[in-house]
């Protein structure tokens, strides 16, 4: 019997795999097998051969119309309810229903002025509840491709209530409706995209439901503050955005994976690619950047906006036209730069948020903005703090509010970032050599020396080594016969039961 470890490399379209041999202390000694398994097109993770999508999508999308249906019915229940027990709806269905020939756009613009019955009062707050309009979640919504066009639609609603001098969205609604002109906001296609005239935002409701209550609330003792805060909750309150799950760190679980989106994970991408750059001149070996390139080139790629080319690192490091950088041998046009950097940096009238002068902020202040923006879920209250804490026009702090910043998380937690960076910046290894003179000259650490620095091992995560997880299988092969055995489990610091 042969104890052997198994490794997996699952990609989108296929699933790597080898086979290590173990030694009686547990140790690799050698490699049985291995291989990789190409995923054909009808294969591929689960995705439609013609058009590569998702077959999950449409699923996916259905399952969000049913799950939006059945919260809008919820709502409608718990509305009715409350509108009962406050005597604003009659407690028999065929009365409740007598209602519903009344016209509520007409109710909603006499509220305002005159006092009306309660239970007409009922019927303009559950007409209300039917279409409540759009509350803006800018992190739920930064994927939403009508995004923009419902912003537009708003805003223009907005100029064509002052226009009309309407005072509430029911008022405006009343207007058209006696005019005979529609009172449902319905998109025109243009090509591919969704416009609209006008579309109501849910601030306007909101604005409206207090405007009929003042107005009502004299004349009507069952109308209480505590019912119209309740009335709020069911009408106004969105559910709030589930924090999606973090992973942990690789070498320090006991904190989250950092976002790319921050400007130090930003710089240790870069200093991980310029440490892995190799000089390759015609039948010479290789050789590691001296500090100094790798300086020159961490400036040129901190200040670009888009991939900065090999051509132009050749030109940056005055490289001869026979060597080249062993990445280009993978088909790479060149490397990432600052991409936070890239998008808040960005210059030119109907771009710039904060233009040049971010990268003249400390990384503290920039961490600060990134978190925010990554962070705060409501548009005007960032736009708010934009303006009164990093100092921009309300245009740049709508720009820096609509920034599409990195997405994802590394692998690694921000304190480990946080020393990685200080090892690779502040430490170099005596060992590199120019090929052509034979000189001797400092180079940067690459990701796995820098690892090594801290006490830590950028692969060998087995628990015995750095407190993870590994899984353990045995292979039986007698008799001609090969089996699965089951793994053993051993017990985890947390309790649960893991395989070994």
């Amino acid at each position: 019997m042969t104890e052997y470890r198994l490794g997996l490399d699952l990609g989108t379209n296929s699933i790597g795999w080898c086979m290590i041999e173990l030694d009686n202390n547990g140790s690799p000694c050698g490699v049985l097998d291995a291989g990789v398994r190409i995923l054909s097109p009808n294969e591929e993770a689960g995705r439609d051969p013609q058009s590569k999508g998702s077959l999950a999508a449409n699923r996916r999308a259905a399952r969000a119309m049913r799950r939006r249906r059945d919260r809008f019915l919820r709502r409608q229940k718990r509305l009715m309810e409350t509108l009962i027990s406050a005597g604003l709806m009659p407690r028999d269905q065929i009365d409740r229903k007598a209602l519903e020939s009344l016209d509520p756009y007409e109710i909603r613009s006499k509220a305002l002025d005159r006092p009306i019955p309660a239970q007409h009062i009922g019927r303009a707050i559950f007409h209300l509840n039917q279409r409540r309009g759009f509350k803006s979640n800018r992190i739920a919504d930064a994927d939403d491709n009508e995004s923009s066009a419902t912003k537009i639609g708003i805003a223009a609603l907005k100029t064509a209530l002052e226009a009309e001098g309407a005072r509430t969205l029911g008022e405006f609604l009343s207007i058209r409706h006696e005019k005979g002109k529609p009172v449902r906001f319905r998109p025109t296609a243009q090509g591919a995209k969704n416009l609209y005239d006008f579309y109501p935002a849910r601030e306007l409701v909101e604005a409206e439901l207090d405007a009929i209550w003042a107005a009502q609330e004299p004349h009507h003792p069952s109308l209480t503050a505590s019912l119209r805060e309740r009335l709020k909750r069911i009408i106004i309150a969105q559910r709030p955005l589930k924090k999606p799950l973090v992973g942990r760190c690789t070498f320090r679980p006991d904190e989250e994976r950092s976002s790319r989106a921050l400007p130090l994970f930003q710089r240790y991408r870069i200093l991980v690619e310029t440490a892995a750059l190799e000089i390759e001149r015609p039948g010479l070996k290789a050789r590691k950047l001296t500090l100094q390139e790798r300086s020159a080139l961490m400036a040129l790629l901190s200040s670009q906006a888009t991939t900065v080319t090999f051509d132009k690192m050749h030109k940056t490091l005055k490289l001869s036209d026979s060597a080249s950088f062993n990445l280009e041998r993978g088909g790479r046009k060149g490397l990432q730069p600052d991409l936070t950097a890239s998008v808040l940096a960005k210059s030119g009238k109907k771009s710039e948020s904060f233009g040049k002068s971010w990268r003249s902020l400390p990384v503290q202040r920039q961490t600060e903005i990134v978190e925010r923006l990554m962070n705060e879920e409501r548009e005007d209250v960032l736009i708010d703090w934009l303006q009164d804490e990093a100092g921009l026009s309300e245009t740049a702090a709508t720009l820096a509010s609509n920034a599409r910043l990195p997405q994802g998380h590394g692998h690694i937690g921000r304190s480990m970032l946080t020393d990685l960076v200080d090892v690779m910046e502040s430490e170099s290894v005596e060992d590199g050599i120019d090929t052509e003179t034979g000189e001797v000259y400092p180079r940067p650490l690459t990701y796995d020396e820098a690892v090594k620095k801290l006490g830590l091992h950028h692969s060998d995560l087995r628990p015995e080594q750095q407190g993870g997880v590994c899984l353990h299988l045995q292979w039986s092969g007698g008799g001609g016969r090969e089996r699965w055995l089951r793994p053993q489990y051993r017990e985890h610091p947390s309790g649960r039961r893991q395989p070994e």
